[in-house]
């Protein structure tokens, strides 16, 4: 018989209790009114470790979760960052400054430069849309004149990515009296995603308007975009970052321009001249 148990069957003999106590100090009989702790489960001892609480489950699986993103989040900026390309992604990133982006230019011949803008041709000119815009335009018909612009696009569309938007054209805006006039024509220039193909998107800002949503992948996507003759500007909004920043190039009939890596929301200004 366990010695709880026995201490309370000599506790029911009466007189015998004084003899027991007497006899067996070491027999301890616990008070009615004391408490037994909450704190100890069933069969538990003392001195026993405690079972983990909810709590401390809540915070272990917490803590576990971030781990995994964390090391997700890593791994895909890893794969940007073991990319042939990461090194002049990230040459342009320390070449450029806050108030100055630059490019790292690649010529046909493969010698690098450092630049500010990109450089397209007659060799890049759509010639045939140029000509099939202008004369919607001229018989006052901006729906066909919309239709050949978007139709001039090479963008292609992915499935994981998000959606494209394809330019349009306003009657008030510079842009299409400019087409109309003649002193603007579409030039073709590629953009694609230079390092790991992950679904970044890119906005497009032709000389400060809004142009296109171009999704950027490996096998590149052309743009046909109306430039005016000698400097004219394009603004990359990094709208959709898929994992390592956003790695965008260039390609024209002049080379390739690696523009520098770019978080959800910065954006990438460069210069483009007209020869």
């Amino acid at each position: 018989m366990a010695k709880h148990e026995l201490s309370l069957a000599q506790a029911a003999s009466g007189p015998a209790l004084e003899e027991s106590q007497s006899t067996h100090d070491d027999l301890i009989i616990p008070l009615v009114d004391e408490e037994i702790s909450d704190d100890l489960w069933p069969d538990q001892e003392v001195d026993s470790p405690r079972p983990p609480t909810a709590k401390k489950w809540l915070w272990g699986l917490a803590l576990g979760g971030a781990a995994i993103i964390a090391g997700l989040w890593l791994q895909q900026g890893g794969a940007e960052q073991r990319h042939e390309n990461w090194q002049h992604v990230a040459a342009a990133a320390n070449a450029s400054t806050d108030f100055a982006h630059q490019l790292i230019h690649f010529d046909i011949a493969g010698n690098a430069q450092t630049v500010r803008s990109l450089t397209v041709t007659g060799a890049d000119r759509n010639l045939r849309a140029t000509q099939e815009l202008r004369s919607a335009l001229r018989r006052n018909d901006l729906v066909t004149a919309t239709a050949s612009l978007q139709t001039a696009q090479g963008l292609q569309s992915v499935a994981d990515n998000a959606s494209i938007s394809r330019p349009g054209l306003l009657p008030d805006l510079a842009v299409t009296a400019e087409l109309r006039n003649g002193r603007a024509e579409l030039y073709e220039i590629e953009l694609f995603d230079c390092c790991d193909e992950d679904g970044d998107v890119v906005e497009l800002l032709v000389n400060g308007t809004p142009f296109a949503t171009v999704p950027l992948i490996n096998g590149g996507s052309v743009v046909a975009i109306p430039l005016n003759r000698g400097q004219n500007s394009i603004t990359m909004i990094a709208t959709r970052d898929g994992g390592g920043g956003v790695t965008v190039s260039l390609r024209t009939s002049r080379g390739q321009y690696f523009a520098r890596y770019m978080a959800e929301g910065e954006s990438h200004q460069m210069g483009v001249v007209v020869q």
